[in-house]
């Protein structure tokens, strides 16, 4: 008995940290508003957990991009299947390159949304929203040509949302880029203390 690996793994695993984030985010509103906790320690550690799973969330949705993009059609026979990746040194290099960059894409997540230094902040900000524009133009890349190589409007359909979910993806990132150049940003910190 054969089994495969679905892509969709890292789809549900990536909606649960986001939720899991939710889920701290209200805890830290509640504990702020309701209960009045002005803990540091808490508050600072509801922020580190809250940016493991955000982290987490964004680059597990990255692998389900990457992984769908290694894909192809169940209706491909092997021997027809157009594998950029057989024997190819470009193909393998692309392949696992932009992996290397999704995992790169989640450290740097985590880092600056854990980080509360303004400097270090915006330089992981920059940097991080930088490779996800390439990784996200790869990606949409990668499934267009997937979904050109078929000849069939069944084939193709199947790439039409995750193609508009890493345009949004992209714009995102460029919005973030933007933002990150453009503003001058308060440490988390510093806004903690002032609350305080």
């Amino acid at each position: 008995m054969t089994t495969t690996f679905s892509s969709e793994i890292y789809l549900y695993l990536s909606s649960f940290f986001a939720f899991f984030g939710v889920i701290l985010t209200v805890g830290q509103v509640l504990a702020h508003g309701v209960t009045g906790i002005l803990d540091p320690g808490f508050v600072h550690g509801l922020q580190i957990a809250r940016g493991l799973s955000f982290g987490l969330s964004i680059g597990l949705n990255y692998l389900f991009f990457w992984h769908l993009a290694e894909q192809y059609p169940s209706s491909q026979s092997s021997s027809t299947r157009p594998r950029c990746t057989d024997g190819k040194f470009l193909g393998l290099v692309l392949k696992w390159s932009l992996l290397a960059l999704i995992l790169i894409i989640l450290v740097l997540q985590v880092a600056w949304r854990i980080t509360f230094l303004g400097v270090r902040f915006r330089r992981l900000y920059i940097s991080e929203a930088t490779i996800e524009i390439i990784v996200s133009s790869l990606l949409l890349l990668k499934l267009v040509l997937n979904a050109s190589l078929n000849r069939g409007w069944q084939h193709i359909r199947l790439y039409i949302t995750p193609s508009l979910a890493l345009c949004i993806s992209t714009g995102l990132a460029i919005g973030n880029l933007i933002d990150g150049r453009s503003c001058n940003y308060v440490s988390a910190s510093d806004s903690l203390q002032t609350i305080i």
